[in-house]
This record gives structure tokens, C-alpha cells and sequence, in this order.
């Protein structure tokens, strides 16, 4: 684990927010020069702006950005924005205020300001501390001892007015803020500390870019690095626009978001974000939610799936009975022989595309569950077996129905070691989306069909209408465990980087009510033209082998 920190911005230190992470052991590691190595689990770039090739440098490994603002932002596997970030065009994950460690209300604040803390960061290039406290002074709005300046360790300033108290560089300023009823500053966490802990805000920028996000955040301002005085004292008449930002502030907003340590700890990567097909690195995000994020593969267009902190799914007894039934409203073997008529039509299209006569061909189903298409190919001269990750249902197809059946997971290397070409059917129906690694899956199926054999699976639809409608809605709400999101328009071009032909598609998963208006428009003339128009919300896709993984 690790922190590449780009200067010192104020949040929660690194030590502080990962340690969850650690598990009770060593702290992780806080360096400001670092180079990719072996052994680390998540990269944490907390930096302003973050090049593609700067991003490239740590994948394959999970890299998680905060406030990211520079091009790697559409790029990040997970993005974090506190709201010293601006609003921008990429959404993060996850938005929230709880970063930042901001402090608790204090005791409040008097009207017309008695105390006033004026505070410009460790530097202060441009000596606004010095420039605004001359204008306090000329103008009268506040007497010498009323003023304290925060001193930073790089000042050049080293004199200050009479009478102004002077704090030389604290080391908890946040838990000063109280003592004050104004804070005079630059846009940054200073500000939102202060209004954290109840104490009204004016900024004075140091330059445009801090003045479009103090603007963005709603901050009253006096200028861009010369203080306008006379807006001031306009402001400092007005209490209602305090009350008004007080009220808004990001504590308010945040008052039930997750602590920092509990937000880290919760967002354990799982897998890799290179592209599960071709390995391509540093692709878009398609969509971000709280603990996955969708991206786009750049080079073989297949959306996939990056987890961050999501609970697997079990496939076991429980899901074929209690989760099948809550879905469905029946279990699996209830279900059974409807789902041994689908698999009837779907031996139709797959008998088509096998050579006549000869020996009975052999067929594989991986995930066959409790073995309806399994029974059904049987029915039609089919020499069957199956596998599946549930030893339950294994155990059903080969005690009752009688069909060699193996608990596996097909995309494990060690169940690839003895493949040889022995089927001329391998089917996947709604499995496929399942596995993490969709490459090992196919390049095995590959190996275990015979040259001229079929590959066949079902999937989920990013072409659909419920895709069409809102991509982000279709994501949002497909299953965590859906790890790549096939379209028919792109399965072409992906089956043959695995020495396959693709020679049929079929659109299924029609649903007019989910048309907009579908649900006062007639339902057959919807139904036609999601069918004319292949609008269904699954497909099926049936390729031949033709040579090898390229």
C-alpha cells in the first residue's frame, strides 16, 4: 500500500486514512519518491493533476485518486473527490466531506465580529496576510487587537502591525478555529475546517483558479489578490449571507457520510483493472458507483467491471432455491423444465452449425447448474457432460440425472493443465459475465474444442433498450458479479482474438414495458420492434472454432 503525495494539502495524513488497510500491522509506508514495485496492494495518488503515463506506471495494480484534476481523471479505477474539489465532467465514486477531517462545531459565533483570524497557508507568495491586514487597518473595520495572523514556516513577511497577535506556524490550526468569529483566507481546507467548526468565511484569492473554486463552492470573496476593503465592509454588515453559508457547509451536507478510517478500510480492491479480455491498461470509466467502477476497453471496446470492497456472491444450494425463487418466483427445479424448453431451441441453432452425420457430438455446459440443458441435449443425441462451482447441483446431475457432472471453476489455471481438444460443443448460458478473467475462460475453451467445434453462451446486453435508456442505470443496477458487459455489435470482434468465428446472434430478453411510454403504448407493436430492431436486453452468440487465441 502506498501514498504519492504532490505537496501538502491539509487532509487526514496517509498514515491516518490507510491504516485500516493494514490490518492491525505495520503502518503503510508514506513516500514522496516512488517507483512501481511487486508486493503492493493499492495506489493512493492523492496529487492535483496526474498525466495518462503517470497513471500507466502503477497499473495493473488497483490506483485509487483523490481530487484528482488532471487528464488521468476519466481514467482512474476508483476516484475520490472531497469538496475541495470543483465540480467536474467525470463524477467520482464517491463524494465526501469526512476526507477531510474536518473538526466539530464550536461554541459560535458574535455579531459584529470581535475576533478575527486572517490565515494564507505556509507561504503566502503574495503576501495577502500582510496586504489585507494594511487595509483592515486604513479602513477601521477592525482594531490591532482584534486581528491574529497565521505566520507560515516560508513567510518572507517577518513584521507586523502593532497589536495584530501573531500565531507562528501552529501545528493543529483546526482546533483553534473557534476561538474566532471571522477567518480571512484563500480557498482550501482551512476554509472548510472553519466552517466545519461554525465560523464564517471570506476569501481573498491568491489567483483565478482559487477564485473559480471558492466561486464553485459558494464562498463570499473580496477580490483576487488585492483585497477590495469596501466589499468587505459590505460583507461584514450582512449576517444573513454567514447564516446562509453556515448552513450549507460541508459538515452540514456530510453530517452522516462514513469517517475517513472506515472509508478506506471498506474500499479493498478486488482484481485487476486491465482489460479481463486483450490486458489493455488505463481505460475510461464508463460509470463509478460507491464500490465498483465500469470501464471502457479502449482497444476491444468490452465494458468490465473493477471492484472495490463489493461482498462475491455465493452460488450455492441457498441461491437455486431461496435467491432463484425471490427472482423468479419458483426455485430451479421448479423451473426446470422451462428452462430445458429454452435449451430445445437453442440445440436447434446449435445442431445447424455442427457437420452432418458421424459420431454423436460431444457437449460441454459449463454452469449447468442442476443439468436442464443438459438433460435436454441428451434427449437430442448429444454426449453430455457439466460442471459447476456448486457442489449441490453437481452432485443432482450426476446421482439423478445421471450425466457426468464436475465441481470446478473453469477459469482456474490449475483445471487448464490437462486440456486437450475432446468436445465439439461448449456452452456458457449466463456464466460467462461471471468470470473475473474472461480471457483464461476462452482461451480454455478453445483448447477444449475441436477444430469446426461451437462455442455458445448467453449474457446480459449493453445493446439493449434498457442500456439505450441509461447506461449508467443498467449498470447500476447489473449484479456486482457481472464482470464483463458484452454487446452483439462488438461480440465479433472479441471471439476472434480467441480463434473463433462468430456465426449467429440472437437477440433475446424483450421487454416493451421498458420502452419509454411503454407502458401505456401497445404492447405487440413494442414487443415487434425491440425484435426488428434487436433492442432485447440479453443475446445469444454462436461462433465456430477456426484456429487459436491470437
Amino acid at each position: 500500500m502506498l501514498l504519492e503525495p504532490d505537496g501538502a494539502d491539509g487532509r487526514a495524513g496517509a498514515r491516518e486514512l490507510l491504516a485500516p488497510l493494514a490490518g492491525g500491522g505495520p503502518l503503510p509506508a508514506v513516500q514522496e519518491r516512488l517507483e512501481p514495485g511487486a508486493g503492493w496492494e493499492l495506489v493512493v495518488l492523492d496529487r492535483r493533476r496526474t498525466s495518462l503515463a503517470e497513471l500507466a506506471r502503477f497499473l495493473p495494480l488497483p490506483v485509487l485518486g483523490l481530487d484528482e484534476g488532471g487528464p488521468a481523471r476519466r481514467y482512474l479505477p476508483y476516484l475520490v473527490d472531497t469538496p475541495i474539489c470543483p465540480p467536474c465532467e467525470h463524477a467520482p465514486n464517491l463524494r465526501s466531506a469526512e476526507l477531510l477531517e474536518l473538526p466539530g462545531r464550536g461554541r459560535g459565533w458574535r455579531f459584529p465580529f470581535e475576533k478575527v483570524l486572517v490565515s494564507f497557508g505556509g507561504e503566502d507568495a503574495a503576501d495577502l496576510s500582510g496586504r489585507l491586514l494594511q487595509g483592515l487597518l486604513a479602513r477601521g473595520l477592525f482594531r490591532p487587537e482584534q486581528l491574529t495572523v497565521v505566520q507560515g514556516p516560508y513567510f518572507r513577511r517577518e513584521r507586523w502591525p502593532a497589536g495584530v497577535s501573531v500565531l507562528a506556524n501552529p501545528p493543529a490550526l483546526a482546533s483553534l478555529l473557534t476561538e474566532y468569529d471571522l477567518l480571512l483566507t484563500a480557498f482550501g481546507l482551512t476554509a472548510f475546517e472553519a466552517l466545519a467548526a461554525g465560523v464564517p468565511v471570506v476569501l481573498l484569492h491568491p489567483s483565478r483558479y482559487h477564485r473559480r473554486l471558492g466561486r464553485l463552492a459558494g464562498f463570499p470573496d473580496i477580490g483576487l489578490r488585492r483585497p477590495r476593503i469596501s466589499r468587505l465592509a459590505h460583507l461584514l454588515a450582512d449576517r444573513h449571507r454567514f447564516e446562509l453559508l453556515l448552513a450549507r457547509s460541508a459538515r452540514g451536507r456530510q453530517e452522516h457520510g462514513p469517517e475517513a478510517q472506515d472509508l478506506f478500510a471498506s474500499l479493498r480492491p478486488i482484481g485487476d483493472p486491465r482489460c479481463p479480455i486483450c490486458g489493455t491498461a488505463v481505460n475510461p470509466a464508463a460509470a463509478r458507483f460507491p464500490k465498483r467502477t465500469y470501464l471502457r476497453c479502449r482497444d476491444c471496446g468490452i465494458l468490465y467491471l473493477v471492484c472495490f470492497g463489493e461482498t462475491a456472491r455465493r452460488y450455492d444450494e441457498r441461491y437455486f432455491f431461496e435467491e432463484y425463487r425471490r427472482q423468479y418466483g419458483r426455485t430451479y427445479l421448479e423451473d426446470f423444465e422451462a428452462i430445458k424448453e429454452l435449451g430445445r431451441q437453442r440445440l436447434l441453432l446449435l445442431q445447424r452449425l455442427l457437420p452432418p452425420g458421424g459420431r454423436p457430438p460431444h457437449l460441454l455446459d459449463v454452469g449447468c447448474a442442476y443439468g436442464a440443458f443438459l438433460s435436454a441435449a441428451r434427449e437430442r443425441g448429444f454426449v453430455v457432460e457439466g460442471c459447476d462451482i456448486c457442489p449441490q447441483a453437481a452432485r443432482y446431475v450426476s446421482e439423478r440425472l445421471g450425466i457426468p457432472c464436475a465441481v470446478e471453476d473453469f477459469s482456474a489455471p490449475a483445471a487448464a493443465t490437462t486440456d486437450g481438444p475432446r468436445y465439439d460443443v461448449l456452452t456458457l448460458w449466463y456464466v460467462l459475465e461471471h468470470f473475473r478473467d474472461a480471457r483464461a475462460v476462452l482461451r480454455r475453451a478453445n483448447r477444449l474444442l475441436r477444430p469446426g467445434g461451437v462455442l455458445a453462451f448467453s449474457t446480459p446486453s449493453a445493446g439493449g433498450i434498457s442500456a439505450r435508456r441509461s447506461l449508467s442505470r443498467f449498470l447500476q443496477d447489473s449484479p456486482s458479479d457481472h464482470f464483463t458487459v458484452w454487446s452483439p455489435g462488438g461480440a465479433a470482434a472479441v471471439l476472434a482474438r480467441f480463434g473463433f468465428r462468430l456465426r449467429r446472434i440472437r437477440i433475446t430478453g424483450h421487454h416493451p414495458e421498458r420502452f419509454p411510454g411503454g407502458r401505456a403504448l401497445p404492447r405487440g407493436a413494442l414487443s415487434l420492434a425491440s425484435r426488428l430492431m434487436g433492442l432485447g436486453d440479453t443475446f445469444e452468440a454462436y461462433a465456430v472454432k477456426i484456429g487459436e487465441p491470437s
